[in-house]
């Protein structure tokens, strides 16, 4: 039987969605922890945050590679840095695209795990009743 890990969908920006409070920490510096709302999004390629959110891990975006992102509000600059989410007991490391933009707590997620990594390494299932269940 494949081990389940089970999160409620949360209320984020007055609706309830597949948002789950996730600790995220800078590989380079484990010190540094923050616990964030991150969406799980199937729609998303890759997963993605903001500048200044990654700047409070520690990332030092001058020394990391630039890169351009599109998604639903067109295309903008951005840079690829790793990050490490902690679910339940297994660290993660993912290759994220950080945001050059400021991050708008009334309009953005602040963390959106796209497919990559997270999808490979769980099924991930979004149930009627609102839950979310990753599957080993």
């Amino acid at each position: 039987m494949p081990k389940e890990i089970i999160y409620r969908y949360t209320e984020h920006l007055g609706i309830e969605r597949p948002v789950i409070l996730l600790p995220f920490n800078n590989p380079e510096n484990e010190n540094i922890v923050i616990e964030l709302n991150a969406i799980v999004d199937s729609g998303a390629d890759k997963s993605h945050s903001f500048k200044e959110i990654g700047e409070a891990l520690g990332i030092e975006f001058p020394k990391k590679t630039n890169v351009q992102m599109s998604g639903l509000y067109g295309t903008e600059s951005g840079w690829s840095a790793p990050i490490q989410v902690r679910i339940r007991d297994k660290k993660i490391i993912i290759d994220a695209v950080w945001a050059n933009r400021e991050f708008n707590p009334e309009e953005d997620f602040p963390f959106i795990l796209g497919r990559e990594t997270i999808f490979d390494k769980y099924d991930i299932e979004f149930t009627k009743d609102k839950r979310i269940i990753f599957r080993e």
